[in-house]
């Protein structure tokens, strides 16, 4: 059976990325997550929230938001996935 565009689409966003993939996805604003993270966690990048110079990559939660440094670990993970809002 083919999928319809709209279904590829939503397989596509589904689907577990390198960090580097998630990366890109960050830069064009969207929001990732690991497979295994709770739902109510994401990264986001903000390039000018008034406080910092450059762009800096947050981690959202339930319990706010604060800034993210990945691990090695999650660098090299392929379980990237984007975040649909």
């Amino acid at each position: 059976m083919t999928k319809t565009p709209f279904e590829q689409a939503c397989d596509a966003l589904n689907q577990e990325k390198p960090f580097y993939e998630a990366l890109e996805q960050l830069i064009q604003g969207k929001k990732v997550r690991m497979r295994e993270w709770s739902e109510d966690v994401f990264i986001s990048l903000e390039k000018d929230n008034g406080q910092m110079t450059a762009p800096f990559l947050y981690v959202t939660s339930k319990y706010g938001k604060v800034p993210w440094t990945p691990t090695q670990i999650e660098i090299l993970s392929n379980e990237w996935v984007i975040k649909n809002d």
